[in-house]
């Protein structure tokens, strides 16, 4: 049996492990992804939601502008702009866009980085890294200090 918690849940995992199962269990932690991970989970989704190759020194670009985001970051991101292509018939899916779109995010690596490592701190003591690598073994990279200037997508 797989449990998959987001993890300001994952606490509560402790709760269901002195629960008697009788299968053994073993719990993973997934970290950040990286930017491999990234290239791999953006190229899926661009695909998925845009019908677009993710390739290339624009895939480089954007890879590198969302170090710190989550899977979930990076999908919201994506579909957001698929809606508003939908909704729009006067948005234009260029990169300067999409490059707008991933720079107008916030993850909840900048905005809270003591969660991040509180958990990463729970996961070294509870958990075994999914990806076999240590966890936390990339350092969450503070991004610009100072007011960040959002661009208003049409």
């Amino acid at each position: 049996m797989f449990i998959v918690t987001y993890p300001p849940a994952a606490s509560a995992i402790d709760l269901i492990r002195f629960n008697p199962m009788p299968c053994s269990s073993e719990l993973f932690f997934v970290d950040l992804p990286t930017a491999d991970e990234r290239r791999d989970i953006l190229s899926l989704y661009m695909r998925k939601y845009l019908n677009l190759e993710f390739s290339g020194e624009f895939a480089d670009k954007v890879v590198e502008i969302s170090d710190g985001f989550t899977g979930a970051d990076l999908e919201s991101t994506v579909r957001d702009l698929a809606y508003r292509s939908i909704a729009n018939a006067n948005f234009i899916l260029s990169e300067e866009n999409i490059v707008t779109a991933f720079n107008n995010v916030v993850p909840l690596s900048q905005t809270s980085p003591e969660k991040i490592e509180a958990i990463r701190d729970w996961g070294k003591e509870r958990a075994v890294p999914a990806s076999g690598k240590p966890i936390g073994g990339e350092e969450l990279i503070q991004k610009k200090s100072g007011p960040k200037t959002r661009k208003v997508l049409v």
